[in-house]
């Protein structure tokens, strides 16, 4: 007979309305936790095992096996067990406390000084907020512990580990009212300490705005330290040699320099290293950075690891990382040496990591330099040139015994050992945590080893979270963490993910050292609603790196932590490629940040250029309001019937319903059908209401892929939509894809999916101040992608509107779910006159109507603000939102008000909050057979485990949730097990497990045509009986089972308005 195949634009619903009710009332627990009810407001969900940068590690002088750690943004950490695991020792209270630590230094007394601001990346023109590189944050002073009763030896009074962290971390830390800066000035004398030392019981603290600081009173008051005839001026660097010689590193203009104290004078430093003092470098080298080391047993030596730009021959710069040897540090006229030959390399941006130790403990002195690797080098020939072995990778797997995350920061030995395993021991600060070189307890092999149990300092950009709960954030120099169960009572360990230390995965584009180090990061993640656990597990994610690396994934059977090229697609050399080649197209200045943003639908009926075929044969069972029945060839069709359809976005399911308004009706025999008969093998093409979109900013311009979760789908060059992945281009934006002057920043599609406000940053130039520009991109749902090339063409298919330019940088927008007119605007500058929150009630109206008008801040206008949420789940809130600033997150109760009211929320530290996410899903667990031939498919798709929960990325102290918004969730929805009614059957074994025979007991409302299957569990049908036509009434067929194996069978009985199954065990 021949195949019809019917493209038809019917009504299409939702399985048995259950998707209609969004809201529902907020709950306080959910199932399976009663004895664990939902807390209130903010809590940490950690991850305990993923640091963020730490700058600053210290032995105490006084306690053996007690560490300091300094993480920025995560604040002040203790280990009372050589570094096994970490306690936080929390900085000041309230609006006083801080967590950019950078510096930490201890006196004679035992009181530990506390650094805060980070000056190195403030340098580079973006101080305080979230940037396409990394993030400097401002200080809020220096901290000083008040010690406790036990004194400075305190570690020797308790006997357990618990004993020691109890006392320690109960002990002050008091700010020093000397030294606050002045609130968002960043010219503050204040708001940069790059390092501090204490000689004796002198403190040193080197700013970056206010020089070289010192107190003799413990902090009560300062004095300042002139070089040069100048007191104001950058100090990056100082430490101290065991005979009491302080030397400094300080910015001349742009020339860096070491400097030494003069005897017995505090005030005097001399010069003894610049560009006119070492003959290496002419007047036009430029000498950006120096960090400086003692030497332990011999403190006359004194290394330099000098970061310079030197000319070359042909007029250009090339970046040089020398290391320079003094073995004299005492003479009038001190000569250098050049110690690293001129293949030495430790690393490239030596602008924000630089580290160098000396230890010479043993028989020989072994020189320590560092940036993104770490190498040793000794005197090996009796030469000024030292032999460099590298003694880390930041490209092997994690466990391979070498891997150290890069951009390493402080170096420290334990200067007085007390057995071979301490002598042994190094320790590294960088911009993962914490590693430490020593015996592996189970192997006995020396390696390296991370050190960042509890040491909760992860700097996060993004967060997602899947439908089971599950949550995904996107980390500075941790790749992806992925935390599979999150709970709100401890705090979980995370697994690493799609970093390029993932097993299997190689082949990503890299094309100079800066990417493959920046590629250690994470930078947006996004996450579906869908959920499926059978026939596999399938929970979709899409991850990126910086420079537009984007991957999707639905897990290798909930696996996520080894790459599978089966389920994995990401921009490379490789044949599962995600990605048009314009869309990556001169990646490496691209964002470091990747603007991304997705955008989900199972309810596009009018908008879907996506469709899915539904096979009409005896599988299918037809549903008409509360009645089911099975489908058979010739059978009438009625108004109302539907049939359960798989979409193309990883087979989730909805309702396909024949209408009369469709098909007409006719009468046949008194009763009305739909005038529509199916042969046996038609095939209907219906719409596709499940739709997903992707929507990536890259160097040359912003895109959209419109089915992303196609995981059927991937691009391959020459290949034509609709067989491959298709993707559009919507805006051009940047000038060239050399100079980055225009780069994207901000996506955000609007609700109803038919537009798009992309912002485009205008860097400042030649005394043209920066800008932001604000686009509206509409007509995204008109979009034909059969024609699309992903060139410029397809821009002039959408319509751009320039809406606003801004003099500062948007940081965020997020729609209003519920009124596709509003907006809520943040910005990321320091501003004292202009809020850095704006909302538009019209963002849809034309252009030049376009209204926007300032939300003031409730305390400080000048607050930068991050993110930004509107909550859309609880139905007792009508305008709540919230924003992320620099010191935790703010809510209010009507961002429509006239007078907006911003209060801080509770137990989120004072860290800046990059990003605020909510489940805004609500789906219900569904559950429905397949079948193919003879073989039968279990479908599940998981329930929303927590619709409307909030979760919270922040830039030190890791991920956030709050569960106050919380929704019911939705019913489950069997579509096989229905209970009976008019037309149908039940059916009951006995008995069951059997092992010769049993009996199958069933009883037909009605009567009808009866058919029995007996199917495997790999669904090959095993035997089959026509049992004709039976009137209503209950009916007992025995089953000969002793020519069936042991196992699992399914006995199903099929009737003329219904198909049901029993499961069966042959024992």
């Amino acid at each position: 007979m021949k195949s019809r195949k019917l493209l038809l634009s019917l009504a299409v619903f939702f399985l048995v309305g259950i998707f209609v009710p969004t809201y529902a009332s907020p709950v306080l627990g959910t199932e399976g936790e009663e004895e664990n009810p939902v807390k209130e407001g903010w809590t940490s969900i950690g991850p305990n095992n993923v640091s963020g940068r730490v700058r600053s590690i210290i032995f105490d002088k006084f306690n053996e096996g007690v560490m300091y750690a300094g993480g920025v943004g995560g604040g002040l950490f203790i280990s009372v067990n050589d570094g096994l695991n970490w306690r936080e020792i929390p900085l000041g209270q309230g609006q006083t406390s801080g967590y950019a630590v950078t510096s930490i230094a201890q006196d004679d007394e035992g009181v530990i000084y506390v650094g805060t601001g980070e000056g190195f990346y403030a340098e580079e023109g973006n101080a305080t907020g979230l940037s396409h590189l990394k993030t400097g944050l401002a200080g809020t002073g220096v901290y000083k512990m008040q010690l406790g009763a036990q004194g400075k030896e305190w570690a020797a009074a308790f006997s357990t580990d618990e004993q020691k962290y109890e006392y320690a971390t109960s002990l002050v830390m008091n700010r020093l009212e000397a030294t606050v800066p002045v609130l968002y000035d960043l010219t503050s004398e204040w708001t940069y300490i790059n390092d501090m030392l204490c000689v004796g019981n002198t403190v040193y603290a080197a700013t970056q705005m206010g020089g070289l600081k010192y107190s003799k009173d413990g902090g009560a008051t300062w004095s300042a330290v002139s070089v040069g005839g100048s007191t104001m001026f950058n100090v990056t660097d100082i430490k101290v040699s065991k005979n009491g010689k302080v030397a400094i590193v300080y910015k001349n203009g742009t020339e860096a320099r070491i400097a030494m104290r003069a005897e017995g004078d505090a005030e005097v430093f001399n010069d003894i290293f610049s560009k006119s003092l070492v003959a290496d470098y002419t007047e036009n080298d430029m000498i950006n950075r120096i960090e400086l080391a003692f030497g332990i047993k011999n403190p006359n030596v004194m290394v330099a690891f000098v970061y310079a730009y030197k000319m070359t021959g042909e007029g250009g710069y090339m970046v040089d990382g020398s290391i320079y040897r003094t073995a004299d540090c005492q003479a009038e006229n001190i000569t250098w040496e050049k110690a690293s030959p001129s293949s030495f390399y430790a690393g490239y941006d030596f602008n924000t990591s630089m580290s160098i130790a000396v230890n010479d403990l043993g028989e020989r002195e072994y020189i320590y330099a560092a940036s993104a690797v770490l190498q040793r080098g000794f005197d090996a020939n009796n030469s000024p040139i030292y032999y460099w072995e590298q003694q880390t990778s930041y490209l092997d797997p994690f466990t391979s015994g070498i891997y150290v995350a890069p951009n390493i920061h402080c170096i420290l030995f334990d200067e007085n050992p007390q057995t071979a395993e301490d002598s042994l021991r190094i320790y590294l600060a960088t911009d993962a945590g914490i590693f430490m070189y020593g015996t592996d307890p189970v192997t006995q092999f020396t390696q390296w080893h991370f050190r960042n149990k509890g040491l909760t300092s992860s700097q996060y950009y993004s967060v997602a979270a899947a439908a089971d709960g599950s949550v995904v954030a996107a980390g500075q120099s941790n790749a992806i963490s992925y935390i599979p169960t999150p709970s709100q009572d401890g705090l979980k360990s995370a697994e690493t993910i799609w970093s390029p230390n993932s097993d299997g995965y190689s082949s990503y584009i890299i094309s100079n050292l800066s990417s493959l180090i920046e590629s250690q990061s994470g930078t947006a993640v996004e996450a579906s609603a869908i959920h499926m656990t059978s026939p596999s597990v399938r929970k979709p994610f899409v991850l990126s790196r910086p420079n537009t690396i984007v991957a999707r994934t639905y897990s290798d059977g909930n696996d996520y932590t080894t790459v599978n090229d089966q389920t994995w697609t990401f921009s490379g050399a490789n044949p599962l490629t995600l990605m048009h080649a314009n869309v990556v197209s001169g990646a490496t200045n691209a964002p470091f940040v990747t603007p991304m943003a997705y955008w989900e639908s199972f309810d596009a009926h009018d908008i879907s250029k996506d469709s899915v075929y539904v096979v009409l044969d005896s599988t299918v069972v037809l549903r008409n309001g509360d009645r089911t029945r099975a489908y058979r060839t010739g059978a009438y069709l009625y108004d109302g019937d539907s049939v359960v359809v798989q979409s193309n976005t990883l087979g989730y399911p909805f309702f396909y319903e024949f209408t009369k308004e469709q098909y007409g009706e006719v009468d046949r025999g008194g009763e009305m059908v739909l005038d529509f008969f199916p042969t046996q093998d038609t095939a209907v093409l219906v719409v596709d209401p499940v739709q997903t979109r992707l929507y990536l900013s890259g160097a040359i311009g912003t895109f959209v892929c419109p089915e992303i979760m196609n995981f059927t789908k991937t691009y391959t060059s020459g290949m034509h939509y609709p067989d491959i992945i298709g993707w559009a281009k919507l805006c051009r934006g940047a000038d060239s894809t050399i100079s980055l002057t225009r780069p994207f920043h901000v996506l955000a599609p609007s609700p109803d999916g038919d537009a798009l406000l992309v912002t485009i940053d205008v860097k400042a130039s030649q005394g043209t101040p920066g800008q932001t520009k604000l686009l509206r991109i509409s007509g995204i749902n008109s979009i034909d992608y059969s024609i699309s090339q992903c060139t410029n063409g397809d821009v002039d298919r959408v319509t751009t509107d320039t809406l606003a330019t801004f003099d500062r940088t948007i940081s965020s927008i997020v729609f209003d779910k519920k009124d596709n007119n509003s907006v809520i605007i943040t910005f990321s500058d320091y501003s004292a006159n202009t809020s850095n929150v704006m909302r538009s009630t019209n963002i849809m109206a034309p252009a030049g109507d376009v209204v926007f008008e300032n939300i003031p801040l409730t305390d400080n206008n000048s607050k930068p603000v991050f993110a930004s949420l509107i909550e859309c789940m609880n139905p007792n809130n009508t305008s709540c939102a919230y924003i992320g600033s620099d010191d935790g997150i703010y809510k209010t109760e009507n961002y429509k008000a006239a007078q907006v009211v911003w209060v801080k929320e509770d137990n989120v530290p004072n860290v800046p909050v990059y990003d605020l996410y909510q489940q805004t899903a609500n789906r219900p667990k569904i559950q429905f057979k397949t079948y193919l031939s003879n073989n039968v498919t279990e479908n599940v798709f998981e329930a929303t485990k927590y619709p409307g929960a909030i979760y919270a990325a922040s830039y030190g102290k890791g991920l956030f949730m709050n569960m106050d918004n919380l929704v019911e969730g939705l019913p489950e929805v069997g579509l096989t097990d229905v209970k009976q009614q008019a037309g149908q059957t039940s059916i009951r074994l006995y008995p069951n497990p059997a092992a010769n025979r049993t009996t199958l007991n069933y009883t037909l409302s009605s009567s009808s045509r009866v058919t029995l299957n007996i199917f495997d569990m790999n669904g090959r049908l095993i035997s089959t009986m026509d049992k004709g036509n039976q009137s209503a009434g209950s009916y007992a067929q025995i089953i000969d089972l002793n020519s069936l194996s042991k196992g699992v069978y399914m006995i199903q009985i099929l009737t003329s308005n219904s198909v049901e199954t029993a499961k069966l065990i042959v024992q």
